[in-house]
């Protein structure tokens, strides 16, 4: 039982920072977007 759990936290960990990795991406693609959009 108590290797499911550290299993499932694991997997935990792993969606947090992917989910962590497409926030920030797409922080990014709105910034750099609107410069480009606001550049030209």
């Amino acid at each position: 039982m108590e290797n499911k759990i550290k299993y499932l936290e694991m997997i935990q960990s792993v969606i947090n920072r992917m989910a962590n990795n497409s926030f920030c991406l797409k922080g990014w693609t709105v910034t750099l977007v609107s410069g480009f959009i606001l550049g030209y």
